[in-house]
């Protein structure tokens, strides 16, 4: 496979949802990435634009300019930062419906979570039971949804992801949550710790679906 040559998806929905679950797709970012063969990930900011629900193919842009110009055709973007440099990488679901479906082991995944709700923080030990993404996503919902009010589980969307070091993320022992900032219940942002320290960011849209 050459360094351009498009990746094709294999989503899932989880549980009931009707759409990808966002740390899937980050997952699906990983894996393209993994194939190219880029080098060491550093930073790493996912961009959400519409609900996945159709499988579809990774896309490798030379530049961010080229990435812009088909941004209204994506469903999701990525600007990675490699030890080669840039990476710019367009997700395109055009393809057929998603059709697998997988039980739901979100709620499981953090059950070993310790909440401190007067911090609006919540951490947990990392030990590669699933990825880092879906961990951290899995970490905010069950934050906001205990420290926010509402009736019962509200589902969230993720609507952007950063993580400042993806390589060096994969040794760390402990990882949380910090929720700081609620626009009237809707849309949040929360900062990624990893062993402690500054991490990356979640931004988070509240469904009503």
């Amino acid at each position: 496979m050459t360094q351009f040559e498009p990746v094709p998806t294999s989503f899932f929905f989880w549980g009931q949802r009707e759409y990808v679950q966002g740390s899937h797709v980050a997952d699906g970012f990983l894996h393209a990435l993994d194939v190219w063969q880029v080098g060491k990930l550093g930073k790493m900011k996912i961009i959400f634009h519409m609900p996945i629900v159709n499988q579809g193919v990774m896309v490798r842009y030379p530049d961010k300019e080229a990435l812009v110009e088909a941004r209204e055709s994506l469903n999701a973007e990525l600007h990675g930062v490699t030890e080669n440099g840039d990476i710019f990488i367009g997700l395109k679901c055009q393809g057929e419906p998603v059709e697998d479906r997988l039980e739901d082991n979100e709620l499981s995944l953090v059950s070993s979570a310790v909440l401190a709700p007067d911090e609006n923080r919540v951490e947990m030990p990392f030990r590669g039971e699933a990825s880092l993404a879906t961990l951290l996503v899995a970490l905010n919902k069950l934050l906001l949804n205990e420290i926010l009010p509402g009736d019962g589980y509200v589902p969230w969307i993720v609507g952007r992801l950063v993580i400042q070091n993806v390589a060096g993320s994969r040794a760390c022992k402990e990882i949380g949550v910090q929720l700081l900032n609620n626009v009237a219940n809707t849309m949040t942002r929360s900062r990624v710790f990893l062993d402690g320290s500054a991490g990356g960011e979640i931004q988070f849209i509240r469904s009503r679906v």
